[in-house]
């Protein structure tokens, strides 16, 4: 049978998981539901740096074409082609028909990377590309701790 050596240890056990705490920097509340108005300026200035200019249905418009996409997963990943990153802006092009990686793609993708619990991924994109002044402080202990208890490892 399972026993959870820290309950029959401690009274109150301990946390096993400690790292900065990101989601009051990411979201505008508790319901984690909609995101910040801070983190949504950094991503649209990240998307920014990548980003060119051309016609969109003859209105011009911002958008990240395939080398662009591949400058900032190298940016972010460290190498081409791989990240969950990656993967979604290639299904972006699929949708969009053409290898245009729109603002509201880029935007979804990190939604995406944060509805999946990747606070920390988000975090190190933005630190990475020097594009987190606005949203996240330039030293992590500034952002106070986020402590949880995993009893189970899979």
């Amino acid at each position: 049978a399972f026993v959870d050596a820290y309950a029959a240890a401690f009274p109150e056990p301990p946390p096993t998981f400690l790292c900065a705490k990101l989601t009051d920097r990411f979201f505008k509340d508790e319901t984690e539901t909609e995101t910040s108005p801070e983190l949504e300026r950094c991503l649209h200035g990240l998307f920014s740096r990548y980003a060119k200019t051309g016609l969109e249905e003859g209105k011009e418009s911002a958008f990240m074409d395939e080398e662009a996409v591949n400058a900032w997963i190298l940016d972010i990943n460290r190498a081409p082609g791989r990240g969950s990153e990656y993967r979604a802006a290639q299904k972006a092009f699929e949708r969009n028909g053409a290898k245009r990686l729109m603002l509201t793609d880029f935007m979804q993708i990190y939604k995406d990377e944060l509805e999946a619990g990747k606070f920390w991924g988000v975090a190190h994109d933005l630190w990475t590309t020097n594009a987190a002044s606005g949203c996240l402080p330039d030293d992590a202990a500034d952002l106070g701790t986020f402590a949880a208890r995993f009893d189970h490892i899979f």
